[in-house]
């Protein structure tokens, strides 16, 4: 094979490993949707494009389903993100009713080797199945960890999960005692890059 022709395939190859990610592959299990939850290096891999956040189950703008709501079972959907900054110690998620500009869920300290967050996070301070994470309590007090969408009336609000990329290991005096909005402020102090995904939900008819 000619050599201009060799060349022009390594860099079709390289081309394609870029674009889905440092090492080619997706961020879910292509048989299952589930996150793969394959290691970083946040000290070494450079990004490949902005930090990004996606989920199996919801798609930005669509509607949430209804197992991730108080409709449902109020299990936290599985999330995944790829192209952490170089520099990443930790990173954080928030969900906001945004139509309400109300925190409903806070999971911080998670590692930077994570890139996911599986299906239905244990509703716990220090949730077992992302060990090193801490949850806040929810909106109900009586519940710590994720509560979904459960707006009131019968109009749509809009939700947002927004994934914090952290140049700290763990938030600095936090306890589980710290509420969801000091963890938004402290958040807001250590970013290094953020990445949304956005849906709505509204109360089924009566």
């Amino acid at each position: 094979m000619p050599r201009a022709d060799l060349l022009a395939g390594a860099c079709a190859l390289a081309c394609l490993a870029a674009a889905c990610g440092d090492d080619g592959a997706s961020p879910f299990d292509a048989a299952t949707d589930a996150p793969t939850d394959a290691p970083i290096d946040v000290a070494t891999d450079a990004p490949t494009g902005p930090l990004t956040l996606t989920s199996p189950t919801l798609t930005e703008g669509a509607t949430f389903p209804v197992d991730a709501t108080c409709n449902g079972a109020n299990r936290s959907p599985a999330l995944a993100w790829i192209n952490a900054p170089v520099g990443t110690m930790s990173f954080a998620l928030l969900l906001t009713d945004t139509t309400s500009n109300l925190i409903q869920w806070a999971i911080y300290d998670i590692p930077a080797p994570r890139v996911a967050l599986p299906d239905d996070v244990d509703k716990t301070y220090a949730p077992p199945d992302v060990p090193g994470a801490h949850q806040t309590r929810s909106f109900n007090a009586e519940v710590t960890g994720y509560l979904g969408p459960c707006p009131p009336g019968v109009a749509p609000h809009m939700y947002r999960f927004t994934l914090y990329a952290l140049d700290v290991p763990t938030l600095p005096g936090t306890s589980a005692a710290t509420s969801r909005p000091q963890i938004a402020t402290l958040v807001g102090d250590h970013d290094l890059a953020t990445a949304t995904l956005s849906g709505s939900y509204m109360q089924p008819p009566p």
